[in-house]
């Protein structure tokens, strides 16, 4: 195998999502695509059937089990494949050992793959959270968690730290390696005091790899612990700022590197991947299936495509017509293109049912895991004289062809004279259904409203009767730089939208502060502008036009599995709000830790193998993971999770609904006991919902008589901080929302309700 290129190795996805779970046996693989429940797999990691027996690679079987025998919650695994990238190959292919792969100097099989891995949780010994102070970096006295801790040599020890590992396959699956106290005897290990209470922390997970050749890493087991003794302890007093407490979750890079036999030069030589990975624990995803107003993906889309130049053709300088790739990796050229003016493609086609559907579809899922828009369903239904009726938003103006439609129905009509047509009811109803269509286009072309036009003597309209649905929806969007308006006050008075709320109606970045306000969610800009163009008519219905839209036909458009990767896994994770947010916080928005689109800046003195560090030689030993919070160099392990609460129950808990005052758009928290009172008792408060996709709400069961119901998903947990450090116990029997099985093709909208686990809520009071 020869190229003129030079092959790359890369891994995917480029960021993996791993969720606790306090199972020690049984886990699943990670979704892979969007709003999809995660991959059925067996203790080594390796995807099976219903039935519990493997399955070849790309066989996903859809796991609906979210506990094991025990009834205790599984973990979540990510999975990391290796693609190859030459000349041959331009999208990618994943390699095996036995594969011919490309080295610098020659080719041969592939004999061994080492992965590496460095986890670690940063939370007890960085700054203390406070809404969006410190998304630009931290002034020298901003507070820090623990601050009574002020000793550096002791400030590191509140570093959970197990140091790096390293596995090794050469064909087999692998036994696990623990991220465990005392299970990394060539590395000084941070971990928390072993007397925590209510739980101590031991591990942040294992990692293994799978009879697929993939590597699987898991988180911990969801455990979080303080150290502080005595009467009223532990004890849990904010929502994301908690001394003395601990807890599992972490992040840090994933690397590997290729061992192949030379033919050339007759010897086993090293190739390293060059792209690494990064790996993130989260908490558990209750409710797979429904998807987050703004997902991860969706986010680090619009950045990659807005700084790193990721889709030239969709947004970039006034080059449309012969776009041009952008080379991340040449700083002064990534410089040049951030420095010009820039703008999004006007005569950009978004395809309805992958950019547009995917994104509308989403309040309405809502309704699933709260009951707080029961009054507006109708605002968000898909069904007919819905505002998100699909039958006609999905509908893109076109040239019709009147004389055509004339002669296609007296032809019909025709054909109905005889009488074993005019028998047929189908065809009875498409003549009434043509005479209508036939009705509505000659309306149409009277009131003058739509363009019309004559070729060869034939009449033709610009027939788009849906025009005023698209924009109804559109400007009900909150735009940018009206995150603080809670009203739609810019259009037509006399519209029906006119004084109503402005959507989303979740609540945003900061809601419970003066300081940075940020009170409303809005759609990323990428979004923003993909909805402009369908609400213009600038689209494409691909079903119509039986277009694949996974084969996108436009320049320079990222394609390829490793792309689906890296971004189907990211669906699955939310994008904002970040108060401090759910999986990763606002830390994920800032171009400076990535090195290209979707690729973690990583510190190389932490990686074990890798940028020319040769595996084999004596035990790796990085330096100390840093307190501060300097990127320059890349993220260390922990640096992404070290910004969300401590422990993550609490702001779990209590990011379920926000009253947020919205008589002022740049005041929320009012003084009534000050002197200079600036409220009263005519403020307007707006009860507002953080992520009920994340944090359920209210969910459906079924009661004795097997009706449904909808009952409280937290089971009476109080959004305190009683019910906080009650949730770090309670997290465990919370049930997962389940869509009814689906059949065979079946899109998640189309399934018929969703509903709790039974098993867990059986016991329950409102049961």
């Amino acid at each position: 195998m020869t190229s003129s290129t030079l092959a790359t190795f890369k891994i995917h996805p480029a960021i993996g999502i791993a969720r606790v779970g306090e199972s020690e046996t049984d886990f699943y693989l990670a979704p892979e695509s969007q709003d999809a429940l995660p991959i059925k797999c067996n203790i080594q990691g390796t995807p099976v059937d219903a039935n519990g027996y493997p399955v070849a690679p790309g066989n996903a079987f859809s796991d609906r089990q979210f506990r094991d025998d025990m009834g205790y919650i599984k973990r979540q695994a990510a999975r990391f494949k290796i693609y190859q990238y030459d000349d041959e190959y331009p999208q990618g292919r994943q390699v095996k050992i036995g594969d011919q792969i490309q080295g610098v100097t020659g080719y041969g099989k592939l004999q061994k793959i080492e992965w590496s891995v460095y986890l670690a949780n940063k939370k007890s010994s960085w700054f203390q959270f406070e809404q969006l102070q410190g998304e630009h970096g931290y002034p020298a006295d901003h507070p820090l968690r623990n601050p009574d801790i002020t000793d550096a040599e002791t400030r590191q020890r509140l570093i959970t730290n197990p140091g790096p590992y390293i596995v090794a396959s050469t064909g087999e699956a692998t036994e696990p390696v623990h991220f465990a106290r005392n299970a990394n005897p060539d590395f000084t290990q941070n971990f928390p005091p072993e007397d925590l209470a209510p739980f101590a922390i031991n591990s942040l997970g294992r990692a293994m790899i799978n009879d697929h050749q993939d590597f699987i890493v898991l988180g911990g087991a969801g455990k979080s612990g303080s150290f502080k003794k005595g009467f009223g302890h532990p004890q849990i007093s904010h929502y994301a700022n908690n001394d003395g407490w601990f807890d599992d979750v972490a992040d840090g890079p994933v690397s590997a590197i290729l061992y192949y036999f030379d033919e050339v030069n007759d010897e086993i030589r090293q190739i390293e991947v060059s792209d690494p990975a990064w790996v993130i624990v989260g908490p558990p995803a209750y409710a797979p299936q429904i998807p987050n107003m703004i997902n991860m993906d969706d986010l680090i889309y619009d950045l990659s495509v807005r700084e790193f130049g990721y889709n030239p053709y969709l947004y970039g300088p006034d080059k449309f017509d012969n776009p041009e790739p952008v080379d991340c990796e040449d700083d002064a050229a990534l410089l040049r293109w951030r420095q010009a003016r820039k703008k999004f493609n006007p005569h950009y086609l978004p395809y309805f049912e992958k950019e547009i559907q995917s994104i509308l579809i989403r309040p309405f899922m809502y309704q699933w895991v709260t009951d707080f828009l029961q009054i507006s369903n109708d605002a968000h239904g898909i069904h007919k004289r819905a505002d998100f009726d699909l039958s006609k938003i999905s509908k893109p103006p076109k040239w019709v062809n009147i004389s055509q439609t004339k002669k296609a129905i007296a032809q019909l009509k025709v054909a109905l004279s005889s009488n074993e047509a005019r028998t047929t009811t189908q065809n009875s109803d498409e003549l009434a259904q043509q005479e209508e269509y036939l009705a509505e286009l000659v309306d149409a072309q009277r009131t003058g409203k739509h363009p019309t036009k004559q070729e060869n003597g034939d009449d033709f309209i610009f027939y788009d009767p849906y025009k005023d649905n698209r924009l109804f929806i559109y400007e009900s969007l909150r735009q940018n730089g009206e995150e603080n308006i809670l009203r739609n006050h810019r259009s037509d008075p006399n519209s029906l939208i006119y004084g109503r709320s402005l959507m989303p109606a979740l609540s945003g970045d900061n809601p419970i502060s003066n300081v940075l306000p940020r009170k409303f969610l809005r759609l990323t800009d990428t979004q923003l502008f993909l909805l402009h163009q369908w609400a213009l008519g600038r689209f494409i219905n691909e079903s119509e036009e039986k277009i694949d839209a996974n084969a996108l036909q436009r320049p320079l458009t990222p394609q390829g599995e490793g792309v689906d990767l890296d971004r189907g896994v990211l669906t699955n994770l939310t994008g904002g709000a970040f108060c401090p947010g759910a999986e990763a916080g606002w830390i994920m928005r800032n171009p400076g830790i990535y090195t290209k689109p979707y690729r973690i800046f990583g510190n190389r003195e932490y990686f074990p193998i890798g940028t020319g560090r040769l595996s084999g030689r004596a035990p790796f030993q990085p330096p100390a993971l840093t307190l501060a919070g300097d990127i320059s160099n890349g993220l260390e392990p922990g640096d992404i999770t070290k910004f969300s609460a401590l422990p993550w129950q609490a702001d779990f808990n209590e990011c379920s609904t926000q009253n947020i005052n919205v008589s002022y758009s740049s005041w929320n928290v009012t003084y009534n006991n000050s002197t200079n009172a600036t409220t009263s008792k005519n403020d307007e408060i707006s009860e507002t919902l953080w992520w009920p996709a994340y944090r359920p709400m209210q969910v459906y069961t079924l009661d004795a008589s097997n009706n449904k119901k909808q009952v409280d998903w937290a089971r009476g947990i109080p959004q305190t901080n009683a019910g906080d450090l009650k949730m770090v116990s309670a997290w465990r029997d919370l049930g997962f929302v389940l869509g009814t099985v689906p059949k065979e093709g079946d899109k998640p909208y189309n399934l018929s309700y969703y509903e709790v686990e039974r098993k867990v809520l059986s016991d329950d009071a409102n049961d």
